[in-house]
This record gives C-alpha cells, structure tokens and sequence, in this order.
C-alpha cells in the first residue's frame, strides 16, 4: 500500500458551467484533476458539484472521477464529512475553471503545515504577506464553526481563515523562484468564459509536452512571458 499524507482536495464544481468543454481532448474538469494528481502529497481528488445533476453526475462517473452529491449540505460540512471518512488532516480547495493550479504550489504548503503542525501559511513574496485560505488543516475547518459567520459555511471558512482567531497555527512561508513571479502563486488564469477558455487551450497545447497534464509553473510563465513581449 502506498504512503498516505493525509491530505485531500476538493474540485469545486458548478455543473451549469464549462466544466466538460473541451481543453485539448479532454474536458476542462478533468484537466483540473489531471493537474491535482500531479501534486505528490495529494492522497485523492474528489469533485464536489455545488448542486445535484443527475446528467452532470451521470458524465463524472463515464470520466471516473470520484465526487459527493452535494444533498443540500453546505461546502464546509461536505468538506468536513470527507476529511472523517477519509481521515484525513489538510484540505485544499480548486475551483474547477482553475485548470493551471500549481501543483508544486500545492506541495509547498501542504509540506509546510504537515511539518510545522500548522493550520495556515501566510504567503511572503518580499513585503508583500498573503494568507493563504484554500489550503488549510481539518481542525481549523472545524474551529471556522464558531465565527458565527454565515458565509463561512458556504464558503468553507474563507472569512475567518482571513480574520485569523487566536486557536488558529499560522506559519510564514517565503515564496521563491517561479512560485513567486504570480500576485497568486495559483497560475489562476481563470477558465469562466469563451475567450479564456480559448486562451487556456493555446497554452496548454503548448506547455503539456509530455501530455500528462503535469508541466511545471515555469514552463507557462515562459510562455505568458512569450505572449506579453
């Protein structure tokens, strides 16, 4: 049996959306997916709809990929049961118009906190400090419960990794190389509409060279860099 890291992530998905558009023969969502795989602390990938399709659910299983039905419940209890059922310690969240997430990014952090037994990083890229709130441990969901802040839960607690609470273990972490040439070391390049998702197939067509979904960050900031000059 392979090694267990105890760490998760989410694919957040809404099924009305451009998740199944084609991005280089394959649908967008799974390209997310493909990306999260490559990121080696990364036990499992589930994707989690933001409402019940029975069409959307029916393609997710034609594709494989493991998801929950959202059943009425908000994001940070879906996010809670799988961390029991799953057991597992850290979380990340990815949007699925997300397809160039980092997973070098990914690994860096949930690294961090496995090592230092942390709840959040707050990201250092020179003066500037970023808290990073889709990458977090289970407990800090947990402790999120108490902010008596509605939108914490549909937001599986966003504001309150932001506001910080004195229970919460924030470590610093000083981003270099590739990770700190993005405002967001994500690559976000969000997918949300025809242009982008134009844009997104050119640029994937030109940094998966080895068509396993799993390019480095620096290879699309050479080609971003490309496009600007």
């Amino acid at each position: 049996m392979s090694e267990r890291y105890g760490c998760l992530a989410g694919v957040e998905v809404d099924p009305r959306g451009a998740a199944l558009a084609d991005l280089c023969g394959r649908p967008l969502l799974e390209r997310v997916v493909e990306r999260l795989r490559g990121a080696a602390l990364i036990d499992e990938v589930f994707v989690l709809p933001s409402q019940d399709d029975a069409d959307f659910a029916a393609e997710l299983e034609r594709l494989g990929l493991a998801y929950r039905p959202a059943g009425g419940r908000d994001l940070r209890e879906r996010y809670l049961d799988l961390a029991t059922e799953r057991q597992a310690q850290f979380l990340a969240r990815v949007p699925a118009t997300r397809p160039f997430f980092s997973p070098e990014y990914l690994d860096l952090v949930l690294g961090a906190l496995r090592a230092l037994g942390a709840d959040l990083i707050e990201r250092v890229n020179g003066r500037t400090r970023t808290r990073e709130t889709e990458i977090f441990s289970t407990r800090a969901l947990r402790l999120s419960r108490a902010s008596g802040d509605a939108s914490d839960a549909t937001r599986a607690g966003e504001r309150f990794f932001r506001r910080g609470a004195p229970a919460l273990s924030v470590a610093e972490l000083e981003l270099e190389g590739p990770l700190a040439g993005f405002a967001t070391p994500h690559a976000d390049l969000e997918v949300e509409d025809a242009a982008a998702l134009h844009r997104a197939r050119s640029l994937w067509a030109a940094v998966d060279l080895e068509h396993d979904g799993r390019f480095p960050l620096a290879r699309v900031q050479r080609w971003l860099a490309g496009q600007a000059s």
